[in-house]
């Protein structure tokens, strides 16, 4: 066992236990600070140095297995804006309505092939898709979800395509409210380009996790704004989100 500037740790089998509280320095010293850091943003290497990256809170009760993994007691927190994840709704999940649904049609082929099929948006008339995203629990509480759609045009028209989501969104035991409709727009990259359009950023007041999203995916074809001349293809709706923390801390993230 050993102390630093009055904090006790103690070596236990195949593990090293921080029972009390302090700081790691860049220079490897100790001090009672409320919580051991790895300051300026910096991360444990190997080698026993600190790169700057992100910075890393190992809560109280938390330990550090000799294989160098982390064994979660007390909750592990990525500090700073959090890293970037994806809620994703792969186009064969979405699902067409009784009206105005795009056509589940051939894209590619290798000649002689079945070929790979997705929605195709018609050029003229609005169509859309429905699908339902639960939230995950590692999201950020109280951060935006920034939606955007996977999409290439098959023809070598320079127009844009006009994007609409329609969306509502609660956390559980609250009643959803109203709808919102927000648009994008994007000129189609070149043929059978790969295109990531964003819309605007959601804002939410939601403070657990379990939340549910309702959605309605189109595209608005009879917009001033679109004027890609042949169908778009839909290949997937997803929403990008910070991710706060492994999960949340109870069963249902209430």
């Amino acid at each position: 066992m050993s102390y630093s500037d009055g904090v006790y740790m103690e070596q236990q089998a195949n593990k090293l236990v921080i029972t009390s509280t302090g700081e790691l320095q860049n220079d490897g010293t100790i001090s009672s600070t409320g919580t051991i850091n790895i300051e300026s943003g910096g991360v444990l290497n190997s080698s026993g140095t600190i790169n700057t990256y992100k910075k890393v809170n190992i809560n109280s009760g938390s330990t550090v297995e000799v294989d160098g993994t982390l064994k979660i007691d007390a909750g592990l927190i990525y500090e700073s804006t959090g890293k970037w994840l994806d809620i994703k709704a792969p186009v064969t999940s979405l699902r067409v309505g009784p009206t105005k649904s795009p056509g589940f049609e051939i894209v590619f082929t290798g000649g002689s092939t079945d070929g790979v099929r997705a929605y195709k948006f018609d050029k003229a008339t609005e169509e859309q898709l429905y699908f339902v995203l639960q939230v995950n629990h590692d999201w950020k509480l109280g951060t935006n979800l920034n939606p955007h759609v996977h999409w290439l045009s098959t023809s070598t028209h320079a127009g844009s395509a006009v994007w609409g989501l329609e969306y509502t969104w609660q956390e559980g035991n609250k009643a959803f409210g109203n709808t919102v409709v927000i648009k994008t727009t994007e000129v189609s990259a070149g043929q059978n380009i790969h295109n990531i359009t964003s819309f605007s950023a959601i804002s939410t007041t939601i403070g657990t996790h379990s939340s549910m999203i309702m959605c309605r995916i189109f595209r608005d074809a009879t917009a001033t704004g679109d004027t890609l001349d042949n169908d778009a293809v839909l290949l997937e709706v997803d929403f990008h989100f910070r991710k706060g923390q492994q999960g949340s801390v109870t069963e249902l993230g209430t």
